[in-house]
């Protein structure tokens, strides 16, 4: 998230001048050997990026993004206790050319999810960590989000399997169960899911479940 900005830029900054007693792994081990990146202020800052120079595998010893791992934080923020949830995953994402590795950022504060982003992260060939940017959305007291809403042609099934807004799979994301499970899950329940557009931008997925639904579940068949 773009809250830890300034943590990042200390971790480019370390990345090559700790190599020596860090004693890195060997995708890393010539960082002694790398210059530094520079940085500028404002409109002075105007790194050159080449592509084949970067990867998706960070291993940098001061900030390992191996998926499957998930870091936890705890603290406090605008007088709410805060939980951050950051976890990189087996995603990447091409930006400017350069293949990224994702990694979903969740902030909640007082147990409540407020914030859901993809941060993206690249690894020079000298062990530096850039940030290349993020997707953010905020959410509101009901859960909504404010981002785009669904294709009108993909509601009537979103909740089918292995349907996807996005059939062609170029937005990455899941294989187009996650709906279809949470429809399933409500129906075994006397419930059912809904999925609109919001008026003003955005969608909501819903589900509604009788009061009793403990006790009226559907038997297997």
């Amino acid at each position: 998230m773009i809250r830890r900005l300034g943590s990042m830029v200390v971790v480019v900054a370390l990345a090559s001048a700790a190599a020596a007693w860090l004693a890195p792994p060997p995708s890393i081990a010539a960082s002694s050997r790398c210059p530094l990146p520079v940085f500028g202020p404002g409109s002075q800052y105007h790194p050159k990026i080449n592509p084949r120079n970067f990867g998706p595998n960070v291993d940098n010893p001061l900030f390992p993004l191996q998926p499957g791992r998930t870091f936890v934080y705890a603290g406090v923020k605008d007088g709410q206790n805060a939980i951050d949830i950051f976890a990189p995953s087996s995603r990447t994402k091409r930006i400017d050319g350069v293949t990224t590795r994702v990694v979903e950022d969740r902030l909640y504060l007082d147990g409540v999810l407020e914030e859901r982003t993809s941060d993206y992260y690249a690894q020079d060939r000298c062990g530096n960590v850039w940030y290349f940017g993020e997707d953010t959305a905020e959410l509101d007291e009901n859960g909504a989000d404010e981002g785009s809403s669904f294709p009108s042609e993909f509601l009537p099934r979103a909740f089918g399997r292995f349907s996807r807004a996005d059939p062609t799979g170029a937005s990455g994301g899941g294989a187009g169960l996650g709906l279809s499970i949470v429809a399933a899950i409500a129906r075994r329940h006397g419930g059912a899911a809904r999925a609109v557009n919001r008026p003003g931008g955005g969608a909501d997925v819903s589900i509604s479940l009788p009061c009793d639904a403990a006790t009226t579940a559907v038997p297997r068949q």
